[in-house]
């Protein structure tokens, strides 16, 4: 089953503020309540990142797949959620008014385990929601939804 999650933030921080706060492949876990810890190689011709999560320690491994100035796409290759051939995007642009800014988390994945859809897809919405939040706030931004 493949799944679609799209999350979005209008912010009244700047871009260029937003993106130094997120911008960096592996600052993740500075500004993502969820991991502990980034870190960040080079295997293969490519740059990858290892993410500690905090609850259970488990660990994320994920490539860099394009970067921008204000965007990156990455994959996951290994997590401990029953998902395959993930997409994710982090990215921030202007917004529609004057010192606005959209901050985007968009991600696509397969659910290898029919049982655990729900449980996958709450816990994944959620890593997205929390994180576009605390890239805000740490910006220094009131937000709204």
């Amino acid at each position: 089953m493949k799944v679609r999650i799209e999350k979005s933030l209008v912010t009244t921080a700047d871009p260029d503020v937003i993106w130094r706060v997120a911008g960096e492949y592996c600052s993740i876990s500075r500004w993502h309540p969820a991991f502990s810890d980034c870190t960040r190689e080079m295997a293969d011709g490519a740059v990858w990142r290892v993410l500690t999560l905090k609850k259970g320690g488990g660990k994320v491994r994920e490539r860099l797949m394009d970067i921008t100035d204000r965007s990156y796409d990455y994959t996951i290759v290994e997590a401990p959620l029953p998902i395959s051939n993930h997409h994710g995007k982090l990215s921030v642009e202007a917004g529609a008014k004057p010192g606005e800014s959209v901050l985007r988390w968009d991600i696509s994945y397969d659910i290898d385990d029919a049982a655990r859809a729900d449980e996958t897809s709450n816990a994944l919405d959620g890593i997205l929601t929390d994180g576009l939040a605390n890239i805000a706030r740490i910006a220094g931004d009131s937000m709204c939804w």
